[in-house]
């Protein structure tokens, strides 16, 4: 409530879902899009593989898009409020991904991947000019670590370490 000289307004400010862009449709992909959309996400596919991004799969999804990460993330609509999760397991998709979030200056960047492709992208996204201060926003491993084994187990691993980036 408010105070407008004698009189008492109520107040409520309405702004849009936060954005999750997933680049890589996978089994993870899919299981996080749909527990993501469930919990207020709006959430966009970004993967070039039509054959593995199709909207079939991703019924919960509000765009899939067919582009490489830079240009998909882009018409994605991502900025400093979004959240990304590159699933992708692949060079040629992580490291543009992960390069055009974090120089968007993203709320949330995580990647995917063991502490050896942890180690892998960083040092190709030092080489493609990201900063240490860049560098010390990627998450990554994604998701918390509670032992996640199945891909619906690890979507819910990220999709709790999301919310407690939205919520904590």
């Amino acid at each position: 409530l408010l105070k407008l000289g004698d009189a008492r307004v109520l107040a409520e400010t309405l702004a849009p879902p936060p954005l999750l862009a997933i680049v890589g449709a996978s089994p993870i992909a899919a299981a996080l899009c749909r527990m993501a959309a469930m919990t207020g996400f709006r959430v966009a596919i970004v993967d070039p593989r039509k054959v593995y991004a199709r909207a079939e799969l991703f019924p919960d999804a509000a765009a899939v898009i067919h582009q490489w990460p830079e240009e998909g993330l882009k018409e994605a609509g991502i900025g400093a409020g979004s959240y990304v999760a590159v699933l992708a397991h692949d060079a040629k998709l992580d490291v543009p991904a992960l390069a055009t979030a974090l120089r968007l200056g993203c709320r949330y960047v995580g990647l995917l991947g063991s502490r050896v492709t942890q180690q892998q992208r960083r040092q190709q996204l030092i080489e493609e000019g990201l900063s240490a201060d860049d560098l010390g926003r990627l998450r990554g491993p994604i998701g918390l670590d509670c032992g996640a084994v199945e891909p619906v187990e690890i979507a819910a691993s990220i999709l709790a370490e999301l919310i407690n980036e939205r919520r904590g």
